[in-house]
């Protein structure tokens, strides 16, 4: 009877939501929606589409050598991070330091 979990104090499925599996005798199964750009705090990320290589990956899990923002009740924003040495290609260079001088600065420019 609590609001928020998929299933509201009405017994309506909420906004950004899918429910299934339930019956007679059973309960359904809520889920948060996947894509839709509401990150209600289930999911690691959700950045308003299914597709990946942008931070935030088909089954809404953050992807390898970047970071997300997790606005409450909206869309995610990923980029890339700075200084892991990996090098995605939205920084000209990341030699996996914080170091400058040393021909990649700690904002990931080429010096």
């Amino acid at each position: 009877t609590i609001s928020g979990d998929g299933c509201s104090s009405t017994c309506s499925i909420e906004s950004g939501w899918q429910c299934f599996g339930g019956s007679p005798n059973g309960r359904d199964t809520c889920r948060e929606v996947c894509g839709d750009g509401i990150n209600n705090g289930t999911v690691p990320c959700d950045d308003g589409n299914l597709l990946n290589g942008d931070g935030c990956d088909v089954n809404c899990e953050i992807e390898g050598g970047y970071t997300c923002k997790h606005p409450y009740n909206g869309k995610d924003t990923c980029s890339e991070i700075c200084g892991d040495g990996f090098n995605l290609g939205f920084f000209p260079c990341d030699d996996g330091n914080a170091i400058d001088g040393d021909g990649c600065s700690t904002a990931c420019q080429i010096e």
